[in-house]
């Protein structure tokens, strides 16, 4: 008790009071006659004042004890973490940033696009507008590749529907009276063992031509869009610039996607999403490899997928329809005639096919990155 009543005597001050009236000390200066009182006397004109005005201070931030804040004031300095661009534009237009920054500014997301772009939906609907009005501008060059692709499918038809009759052949040959000492026709060994090389040579060849054949419908379709001329000798001199790359990346997303669809079915569909989505537009457009095809569709996975899904469904009654109808005039569905005349009804779902490919990718673009539309596609084109 007595230590607390210590305590408080000796931080208790008692309040002082003012002096009476009159009993003031004079200032030194005072003492000279004609001075006024220190009340009226003005300050002297030579001395300087001890705070410039307060709004010759920058903005800045306290600490509740008001205190100001460690770091920088709100203003005068730089915001943003890259460094200012250096050097001539690129092709498209922005800036060139030094290395390990990106060309574009950041942006993306739910920005509308342009109402007048030809390849970036704004939503589904216009998703489906964009790819009919690919069909309506690429028809003419797309309907050469196509034609290209048919020719060569209805030979590896017919090759296949060999091999099937020979399969059957050799399957006769091996019945109830076969005797397993003697072994199978040597004629019908050869025949099936040439017939499954020619085969397997007719679907290498058909793969090299649609790796080839890919990359320039990218090309066709986004320079048709952007208004310029893409003559058919310069589309085919970019396909084959970027034939190498697109068999070497498609060779190894076919294997991932077979791989997937072998072991819980469930990682084949979602690669096959994911390499139908952006494969030809990556290889082509910003020659890189499969890793950016994860990175552009795995943001925008569930509408990417919706796309797509629809588009199968309606190209799986299409190849009903059409596997019907070439039966119909073929007479046997495994004979030459059959397989000529669905290649050639699948003509227009190849050139289809091209416009998902590229539209999707620049949705997938876009929303990456709100200033990659058509234009900056085309110039992405022209490195």
């Amino acid at each position: 008790m007595a230590a607390h009543n210590i305590g408080f005597t000796a931080t208790f001050q008692p309040m002082s009071t003012p002096p009476p009236p009159g009993s003031e000390p004079e200032h030194p200066e005072q003492r000279r006659e004609g001075q006024p009182p220190p009340e009226t006397q003005p300050p002297p004109q030579s001395q300087p004042q001890a705070y410039p005005p307060p709004q010759s201070y920058p903005p800045q931030s306290y600490s509740p004890q008001g205190y100001p804040a460690q770091g920088y004031p709100a203003q005068g300095y730089p915001s943003g973490s890259y460094p200012p661009p250096s050097g001539p534009a690129d092709a498209a237009g922005y800036p060139n940033y030094p290395a390990g920054y990106p060309g574009y500014p950041e942006g993306g997301g739910d920005t509308a696009p342009p109402e007048n772009d030809p390849l970036v939906p704004a939503d589904f609907g216009g998703w489906f507008e964009r790819v009919i009005g690919v069909f309506r501008r690429s028809w003419r060059t797309l309907l050469i590749f196509q034609v290209v692709l048919a020719v060569l499918s209805a030979i590896y038809s017919a090759l296949a529907a060999s091999f099937s009759r020979n399969l059957t052949a050799l399957s006769g040959a091996l019945g109830p009276g076969f005797d397993p000492n003697a072994g199978p026709p040597p004629d019908l060994v050869a025949a099936v063992a040439t017939a499954g090389m020619i085969t397997l040579i007719g679907w290498g060849v058909l793969c090299l031509v649609v790796a080839f054949l890919a990359p320039a419908s990218v090309f066709v379709v986004i320079r048709d869009a952007e208004g310029q001329p893409a003559p058919l000798g310069e589309a085919l001199g970019f396909g084959a610039s970027r034939m190498p790359a697109m068999i070497g990346w498609g060779l190894l997303a076919w294997i991932l996607t077979s791989i997937g669809y072998v072991l819980l079915f469930i990682p084949g569909i979602y690669l096959s999403i994911v390499f139908g989505a952006a494969l030809a537009g990556v290889v082509a457009v910003e020659r890189t490899g499969i890793g950016r095809c994860f990175a552009l569709v795995n943001p925008r996975f569930w509408p990417t997928a919706g796309r797509l899904v629809v588009y199968f469904l309606i190209t799986l009654v299409y190849l009903v329809v059409a596997h019907l109808i070439a039966s119909a005039i073929g007479g046997d569905p495994l004979s030459t005639t059959t397989g000529i005349v669905q290649a050639i009804l699948l003509i227009p779902l190849g050139i289809t096919s091209a416009g998902v490919a590229v539209v999707t990718y620049a949705e997938l673009r876009f929303r990456e990155n709100g200033v990659v539309t058509t234009p900056a596609l085309a110039a992405e084109l022209a490195r």
